[in-house]
């Protein structure tokens, strides 16, 4: 929002010189008591025009935005409550990392509903931007990694402050935005269910022979920082292993693991 605050910021100058002007000379006073008045008038403005100016730039990235226009056709619904969370956090002037990780919230409730008809090029998108947040957080405290796989539960680890790792963090959004897309417009047959689970069984197979029953830790349950550690590792090498399977066995696995039936139906 560094846009809107020197756009307000600019206007607010502009109005109080004008204002600090008039006001001296109704009062026919000299023109260095008119710089107090001045001060006062900047900051006056400044509070009032900024709200208006971040909300008005807040709304024009809603209208204007290729993430949030994709989002509003695939899932009107979600869209609303992201467009809240938006105009809420520029209102409170929220850090934009909260902000992102707020709307993830949306779109991972959102993803069940509609990835078993995502194309195949968005599925394996997402996957990859998954390892990557998953490797930048890797190095980091280890709930930042689990608390970012489960959002759900509420908490938050202490999340890399850098512009690469944010960057990374977009990305991500923009694969969900792009699988809510694709299965709106171009929906695909949902995956074989007994073919997907056969796929995702090799793999936690060959994860348990690396790590034995600690796999046990993926469904959520892990209680402290070295479990929850194991927990970021073996995600990575879930999704490493699943796309390097060939493209449609890859996505069909990754759609069907995401999908409303795999959720409800837990294997």
């Amino acid at each position: 929002m560094a846009i809107a605050t020197l756009l307000a910021l600019g206007v607010s100058l502009l109005l109080a010189a004008l204002v600090s002007m008039a006001i001296a000379r109704s009062a026919k006073q000299g023109r260095h008591s008119s710089v107090p008045i001045f001060v006062t008038a900047v900051i006056v403005f400044d509070i009032v025009l900024t709200p208006i100016a971040r909300k008005s730039e807040a709304g024009w990235e809603l209208q204007h935005n290729a993430f949030y226009r994709q989002v509003a056709k695939a899932d009107p619904a979600s869209y609303e409550k992201i467009r809240k969370i938006l105009l809420d956090a520029t209102e409170r002037s929220q850090p934009s990392q909260e902000t992102t990780r707020q709307i993830a919230v949306v779109l991972a409730q959102a993803l069940p509903n509609h990835v078993s008809h995502a194309s195949d090029d968005s599925v394996l998108a997402f996957a990859v931007s998954m390892n990557q947040t998953l490797a930048q957080l890797s190095g980091t405290d280890p709930d930042a990694c689990f608390y970012s796989l489960h959002p759900e539960q509420g908490k938050a680890g202490q999340l890399p402050h850098d512009p690469d790792f944010e960057k990374v963090e977009e990305q991500s959004l923009t694969a969900m935005a792009q699988m809510l897309e694709s299965a709106s417009t171009h929906p695909q047959d949902p995956p074989d269910p007994e073919r997907s689970r056969q796929l995702i069984q090799d793999i936690l197979l060959s994860l348990r022979q690396t790590h034995g029953n600690d796999i046990a830790f993926l469904n959520g349950s892990a209680g402290n920082p070295e479990e929850r550690k194991k927990v970021c590792q073996m995600t990575t090498e879930l999704f490493q292993q699943l796309t390097a399977l060939p493209k449609q066995d890859a996505s069909m696995a990754i759609r069907y693991m995401f999908s409303r039936t795999a959720v409800a139906n837990p294997q």
